[in-house]
């Protein structure tokens, strides 16, 4: 599942949350939680992801989730502080910096990301992080800034901001966990040794044509040659070879005249040209067969129709 689509599916329970806030403080404390269910490692979003995936999405998730809990503690001491009217003007300008020291944080999460698994520094996380702290500084700052606080006025963090700008702000951020993610994914696909099948003996077509053409010529000629090579033709051919085409299942099959069933389907037939020679056929390449199927058809040469009906 997708992060963004979790957190349409959580929106409205959300949004009825914040509603019931009434202090920037406490839509902090909301989203600082909706956070922590998030990165769960036994929640619905880790739980369905990869261990790699996880990891990659918690890296974010967890450093962003850091930085916010710094800024929900800042919030803390300053809802312990007495309003004095005559305090100092400049205390809210003081709350105004330790908020956003708090948030500067978020800025550097992407480096830290990339640090944790070198694939992602092909994204720019670091950027993204950074615009989205820059969103959340901005919101809190405007807030203040449109209340024109002053001494006698109620500190930032009883301030009520608005929180639509935060839900804004979560979903470029799930955005960007997905896409990150998917990314990653993407990139440890393609580093992930291939399993590359090796070429089959099949597969090598030339090669077996031109073992098929030394058959069939030893065949045609081997009554000729003299004993001492025909015997040595006849381990290498006869029995060598046909072992070593066992081992790949390859058989060798060769013309035989009274099985004329099984050849039509072997062998491709030619007849002689020219002065008619021949008075039975001679094959000129054995045929190849893989578990029963065809690997590489024979041929056989048979006499002129008119040369055997004059032997006849």
């Amino acid at each position: 599942m997708l992060l963004y689509d979790l957190y349409m599916q959580d929106q409205n329970s959300l949004i009825k949350e914040l509603q019931n806030t009434s202090t920037s403080q406490e839509v902090i404390r909301v989203i600082h939680e909706y956070l922590e269910k998030v990165t769960d490692q036994n929640g619905e979003y880790i739980s369905g992801l990869t261990r790699s995936q996880a990891q990659v999405a918690l890296s974010i998730l967890g450093i962003y989730q850091q930085h916010f809990r710094k800024l929900l503690n800042t919030f803390e001491p300053m809802t312990n502080i007495r309003s004095d009217q005559h305090a100092p003007s400049s205390q809210s300008h003081v709350k105004i910096e330790e908020v956003e020291a708090a948030i500067a944080g978020i800025i550097g999460v992407g480096t830290f990301a990339s640090i944790l698994n070198p694939l992602l520094l092909t994204i720019p996380i670091g950027a993204i992080m950074g615009v989205v702290a820059v969103k959340i500084k901005n919101n809190i700052q405007a807030s203040a800034n449109s209340s024109n606080q002053t001494a006698n006025e109620p500190s930032i963090s009883s301030q009520h901001i608005d929180y639509n700008p935060f839900m804004a702000d979560l979903a470029d951020i799930f955005k960007t966990v997905d896409k990150v993610v998917k990314k990653f994914g993407e990139l440890e696909d393609a580093a992930r040794p291939r399993h590359v099948e090796k070429p089959k003996l099949e597969d090598h077509t030339q090669f077996l044509e031109f073992i098929q053409d030394i058959l069939g010529w030893y065949q045609r000629n081997k009554g000729n040659l003299p004993k001492s090579a025909q015997r040595r033709l006849d381990l290498r051919l006869e029995d060598q070879l046909p072992d070593l085409f066992s081992k790949y299942n390859i058989q060798i099959s060769y013309y035989n005249p009274e099985n004329n069933e099984r050849d039509d389907v072997l062998f491709d037939y030619e007849e002689e040209v020219g002065k008619p020679r021949l008075s039975a056929p001679i094959m000129n390449r054995p045929a190849l067969s893989k578990e029963g199927k065809v690997l590489l058809r024979g041929r056989v040469t048979k006499p002129q129709q008119s040369s055997t009906i004059k032997q006849s």
